[in-house]
This record gives C-alpha cells, sequence and structure tokens, in this order.
C-alpha cells in the first residue's frame, strides 16, 4: 500500500513537472517570437526599433521574398541577385564585416548593399575645439572598405533631431563626406549627405546614417516608400543578423540561458531521481511481517458470551459468580430452590469448580423447581474451564 501511494505521488510530481515545463516553453516561445531578447534593429523584433514589419512586408509583396542570413558574407554568401540589407551598425568602421570581396562578388551579379548605422552609432566628432589647435590628429573611419569606396562617416556637433530634405525627421547626427564623384545624394539633413548611393562592381552601395526610416516604427510613422523600392531590389533581401551577435535563430534555450535556468533544471533532475528512487527502493529497511493473530470466528451469542467469560473472569470464582447470578434474576420465580440454596451455603473454595458447579446444579434443578434458564449455560461454562487448553 505505501509502495502505491509512492507511486501516484511520483506520477503527480512528474505531471506537474511536466505542466511547468510545457508552461515555460510556451513563455520562451511567446518571447522568442516577439523578439524581445534579440538586438535592435533586427528583423526578429516586433518593437519599434525592429524591422520586423519591413521583413514580413516584402515576404508579402508579388516578385520578392525575405530570408535572413546569420552568417558573415565571407562565410557564407547567398546565391543568386537581391539586396543584402545591414542595419544597425555600431561602429563606423565597417571592417568587421570581413573582406570586401565577398561583398564585390555579390555585387557583380547585379546585387544591392545597403548599409544603415544606427542614430547612437560610435563617428568621429568634428565640432571645433574651445581654443587653441586641436591636441589630437580627427580620427575619421577606416579606410578599408568606406575609404576605398570614397566616403567617410562623421558626426555633427548638433544632437537634436533635425529633419531631411523630404520634410521628415531624421533622428541621427551622423552624415557622409564624400569624396568621389560617383555618389549620388538621396536625402539630405541640414545641407549635409545623409542617405547616398553610388553603382560598385556591376551593383549598388546604399549608405545611410540612420535605420529609422527600416524600422518598425519608422513604417508606422513616417513611411518613405519611394525610398524604400530604390534601396531594395529583388528576387531576394537578405536580412543581416551575424553583425548583431546573432549567429543562429534564437530559441527557448537562448532565454533560458539568459535566465540562468540552468542550475534550476539540474536541481529538479535531482530531485525527481531521488522521488523515483526512494518510491522503488525504499531508504528504510522493510518492516518484519508479523502472524496475524487468530481471531475466533463467533458464530451466535452463546460462543460470544464464552469467550467474553474466558477473558474476564478466574476459573475458581466461576461458581460464586453462578450462584449470585442466579440470586439476582432466578430465585424469585423459584422459591423453593432458593431456600434449598441458602440453606446448603457457598461451597467450600478449595473444591474444583466443575464439581461445585455441578453440587450448584443438583441442589437447584429438582422436580419440583422450575427450571433455571441459565442451566446449559453454567454447565457449558464449566465443561470449557475444566477442559484443558
Amino acid at each position: 500500500m505505501t509502495a502505491r501511494r509512492d507511486l501516484a505521488a511520483v506520477a503527480a510530481a512528474l505531471a506537474l513537472l511536466a505542466l511547468f515545463a510545457a508552461g515555460a516553453l510556451r513563455i520562451f516561445s511567446w518571447q522568442a517570437d516577439a523578439g524581445d531578447d534579440v538586438p535592435a534593429y533586427s528583423s526578429l523584433r516586433c518593437d519599434p526599433i525592429g524591422l520586423r514589419v519591413l521583413y514580413e512586408t516584402v515576404r508579402q509583396m508579388p516578385g520578392l521574398d525575405a530570408a535572413r542570413l546569420y552568417q558573415f558574407p565571407h562565410d557564407r554568401l547567398p546565391e543568386g541577385t537581391g539586396t543584402l540589407l545591414f542595419a544597425g551598425l555600431r561602429t563606423a568602421n565597417v571592417s568587421g564585416l570581413g573582406s570586401p570581396e565577398p561583398l564585390a562578388k555579390f555585387a557583380r551579379r547585379g546585387g544591392v548593399i545597403v548599409l544603415a548605422w544606427s542614430r547612437t552609432a560610435f563617428a568621429p566628432d568634428v565640432s571645433p575645439p574651445r581654443s587653441g589647435p586641436p591636441r589630437h590628429r580627427p580620427v575619421t573611419a577606416s579606410p578599408d572598405p568606406l575609404r576605398t569606396w570614397g566616403v567617410e562617416i562623421r558626426r555633427a556637433s548638433s544632437r537634436t533631431p533635425a529633419r531631411a530634405s523630404d520634410g521628415w525627421p531624421w533622428h541621427s547626427s551622423l552624415y557622409f563626406v564624400c569624396a568621389a564623384p560617383e555618389w549620388e545624394t538621396w536625402l539630405e539633413s541640414e545641407g549635409r549627405p545623409v542617405l547616398i548611393a553610388r553603382p560598385w562592381e556591376g551593383g549598388r552601395l546604399v549608405l545611410a546614417s540612420d535605420s529609422y526610416l527600416l524600422s518598425n516604427e519608422g513604417l508606422l510613422r513616417h513611411r518613405r516608400t519611394d525610398l524604400l523600392c530604390r534601396m531594395l531590389r529583388g528576387p531576394t533581401v537578405w536580412f543581416c543578423e551575424a553583425h548583431l551577435g546573432l549567429r543562429q535563430v534564437p530559441g527557448w534555450r537562448d532565454s533560458a540561458a539568459r535566465l540562468r535556468l540552468g542550475a534550476v533544471g539540474a536541481v529538479a533532475l535531482v530531485l525527481l531521481s531521488l522521488a523515483l528512487w526512494r518510491a522503488m527502493a525504499p531508504l528504510l529497511p522493510p518492516r518484519p511481517q508479523t502472524a496475524p493473530r487468530a481471531v475466533r470466528d463467533v458464530g451466535d451469542v452463546r460462543d460470544g458470551f464464552l469467550d467474553l467469560v474466558h477473558r474476564h473472569l478466574p476459573p475458581e470464582r466461576l461458581p460464586e459468580v453462578c450462584r449470585n447470578e442466579w440470586r439476582r434474576f432466578c430465585a424469585p420465580a423459584n422459591p423453593a430452590a432458593a431456600a434449598r440454596l441458602a440453606a446448603a451455603g457457598a461451597p467450600p473454595p478449595d473444591r474444583p469448580p466443575l464439581e461445585a458447579l455441578r453440587e450448584l446444579h443438583a441442589r437447584i434443578h429438582r422436580k419440583e423447581s422450575m427450571p433455571c434458564p441459565s442451566r446449559s449455560n453454567c454447565c457449558s461454562i464449566a465443561s470449557t474451564r475444566s477442559a484443558p487448553r
């Protein structure tokens, strides 16, 4: 019975653990679908600073398709032509994207390469010093590959959001300094180029100093449809995620690792193992199986009465008890027998109980006397008391 109860407890614990695990996986899946744990300007994010709306929109447009790229171009270059989109760049130095040769190979197929920086990206500040000559030489972007393309990126001294030449807000203070005549300015902010493009290796380069026009918020509040159509070219738009730190699709394992649930899972597994061990092999030694005490089957009232007398009445007191009980219940109906019994007196204490009961029976039960209802019981008690056990 105890083992069955333990197995039921273990089964209930397993059911609760499975329910908890299913709920946790569901919550982690919701977080992964919403993209709450991925960096800004990722196509997995659904909040204002994500690119999920643009990704889903491109997928639903006829003749276009969208895909995510979790490797750098030098690790895996997409097949075919289309657009390589790098949004949310954090530094002016784009050499972290790897060698420009894979990008050039993609451009030779007629592809478009779009680089869009984050508004908080680092770039050299060209504001004039307060007094005296500058102590350090101004630092610009790395010549590879931006300088190879004939362009530099800088940050203006003004930190307040400005408006672009199309009348929409432009939230970044970054701008471009073009050294090559091939660059074409598509958009300006305060007289500085912020969205430029040029032909390169048979394809096209597009640089944007802010990723706001590609974000979910930008598509909702300030949608620049004409610029997006000029920037993106089919048949496939590749949303690159590797430069944001995503080398694989984030799932529930990443959420569990972020919340540091590995120790919790290990402790739960140990407790479950101990519970199974206890259910299969008890820690305490088994109790000895004692033989059950034989219980006499009481068939009628007579046997029950005899058993009660055996338990609570010593044999030597049996004649005296029977004599007193007869005088209490039977003497009023048989005065002659009561007189004979009173004249005989009590039996001697050294006489055997069976002989004393027979003498008592002989004095009471005569022809002129009324039969006593306890005659059979007294004889039965005497016989069972005198019989050897």
